[in-house]
């Protein structure tokens, strides 16, 4: 046998001398592999057909498609690429010469797997070249195939999953481009059932295949296109479901086009000549109750009443809440639980300011609110009603102390009907973190309505039932606000003022010495 084989039998007995058939490891960097090539590229004056030669040994040692995949995988080694290509175009070359059909190479190449062809396959790329060069579309030859065993949806889900893959992206685009063209010239709506998404329901934006349909669109409508979908949906979905389903969309892939049919959306409403109330309707979202906040449409509906209204935007949402909502106290208890969530923090914000503006011009008194806000109902609890802060806030708006009001109000409770028991709830609610910051106002308050009525240190004393406490005095917590008031009344002589009023009810100094003593163990205890 000749080292410088000349023809397709001697290539293949000396790659059988050269014991590469059995070989493993990456056969095109093996130095008996590079040996065996150089011997045959001298043995052949053509340097094409000894190419030619090489990967015909190659192919029937190991089959057509594992030397396409050995091709593949070299061709991304940087010291085999070069060779790994040569082998390519003499693999191409090879079935060229025995006139291979696209379909002999197509099953050669074993791309299809159980009824599956997947567009990520990298031999996929070497079908293609060589269908090329046999002056056929490969891309029109695969749609067909897949077409063979697949629904027009089911292709477009494949295409859509394989136009995401580095390896599938540029094949997977062609064959999508052969898809769209053989729907021409059917209608947006036509393709839209041909593809089953008029079943999509709530989940339409994450099928996949909608992509297709999007492409088609844009396809032959151009710079309408937007608008075309938007009507083909809202004849499928209605507005309400629509609203909905391009709201919770934005963040899937697709978002960009739920961003832009919302703004169709909106542009039809606003030439339709909706109002805030009519759109809010629309939506359906006077169908919501208490779960107002939580439907994604309801970030359409804001935003549709802000283009309708920039500057009294807040103003028109609330009279459109109004009409759903005809209770200020369910609406202003739905905008305290809103404002819990990021998400509708903000505008939960604005419709509660909004709702005191509406207060505000329609002249509703500190009392008139207390009772919208249904705070009478349950003055036992008042402190911790989280619908209180709103009612000071706009009793501030009204330049009136609500804390003057809200003692006057507390009174009303049997629980706290005294002074002395009055006091001594503000003085625990101090404790409170949730309550602290009110309760030290209600008390700043009540030192004052003392003041006004020119009450002594003695008088408060007796007020706040302080007199009969002997040593258990200093564990008493409204003695704090006693102290406070003495305090207030004479700053700089107030040590002085506290013991004249002690000493009556305590006569000797053993006994003011063990109150004294007993209130110091209390605040080492504590």
């Amino acid at each position: 046998m000749s080292k410088k084989p000349k023809n397709q039998e001697e290539v293949f007995q000396l790659f059988s001398k050269m014991k590469l058939a059995h070989e493993k490891s990456n056969l095109f960097e093996n130095p008996q592999f590079l040996k065996w090539t150089s011997a045959v590229t001298k043995g052949y004056k053509d340097s094409q057909a000894a190419d030619m030669a090489i990967a015909l040994t190659l192919a029937r040692q190991r089959g057509d498609e594992a030397l396409a995949k050995m091709i593949v995988e070299a061709k991304k080694v940087s010291s085999t690429k070069n060779v790994a290509t040569r082998l390519e175009e003499a693999q191409i070359k090879n079935w060229l010469s025995k006139e291979e059909t696209a379909d002999n190479v197509f099953r050669a190449l074993k791309i299809e797997n159980d009824g599956y062809i997947s567009m990520r396959n990298p031999l996929l790329g070497t079908w293609v070249s060589y269908v090329k060069k046999i002056v056929e579309n490969p891309y029109k030859l695969l749609l067909s195939k897949m077409r063979a065993r697949n629904s027009d949806d089911i292709v477009a889900t494949y295409i859509w999953s394989a136009k995401r893959d580095v390896v599938g992206s540029t094949i997977a685009q062609k064959v999508e481009d052969v898809l769209l063209d053989s729907w021409m010239p059917q209608s947006a709506d036509d393709v839209f059932k041909l593809l089953k998404l008029n079943t999509g329901g709530s989940n339409l934006f994450n099928y996949p295949r909608l992509s297709s349909w999007v492409s088609y669109v844009t396809k032959i409508e151009g710079k309408q296109a937007d608008e075309q979908m938007y009507t083909v949906l809202k004849a499928a979905y209605g507005d309400d479901e629509l609203a909905t389903m391009l709201a919770a969309s934005k963040q899937f892939a697709l978002g960009d086009v739920a961003k832009r049919l919302e703004e169709v959306q909106h542009k039809v409403g606003l030439i339709e000549g909706k109002t805030a109330e009519g759109f809010f309707t629309t939506l359906k979202l006077n169908t919501q109750g208490d779960k107002l906040f939580e439907s994604p449409a309801l970030h359409s509906w804001v935003d549709y009443v802000t283009k309708l209204s920039p500057k009294n935007a807040d103003e028109l949402m609330l009279s459109a809440l109004k009409t759903s909502y005809k209770d200020d106290f369910v609406l202003a208890k739905m905008f305290i639980a809103a404002k819990e969530s990021s998400s509708t923090k903000a505008i939960a914000g604005k419709l509660e300011q909004a709702q005191m503006s509406d207060w505000l011009r329609n002249e509703k008194s500190a009392d008139e609110v207390f009772k919208l806000l249904k705070l009478d109902d349950g003055v036992d609890d008042l402190l911790t009603n989280p619908l209180l802060s709103n009612w000071v806030i706009y009793v501030e708006k009204l330049n009136e102390n609500p804390y003057s009001i809200l003692l006057g109000k507390l009174k009303m409770s049997k629980l706290t009907a005294t002074d002395d028991k009055l006091v001594e709830m503000i003085m625990k609610a101090k404790t409170e973190a949730s309550t602290s910051s009110i309760a030290g106002k209600l008390e700043a308050a009540q030192l004052e309505k003392w003041l006004s009525e020119k009450q002594t240190a003695a008088g408060v004393f007796k007020l706040l039932k302080l007199t009969d406490e002997g040593t258990f005095l200093l564990w008493r917590s409204h003695l704090r606000a006693w102290v406070d008031y003495v305090t207030k009344l004479d700053a700089k002589n107030s040590d002085d003022a506290i013991l004249s009023v002690l000493k009556p009810y305590y006569t000797t100094d053993t006994k003011l010495a063990s109150m004294v003593l007993t209130g110091r163990s209390m605040s080492d205890d504590m």
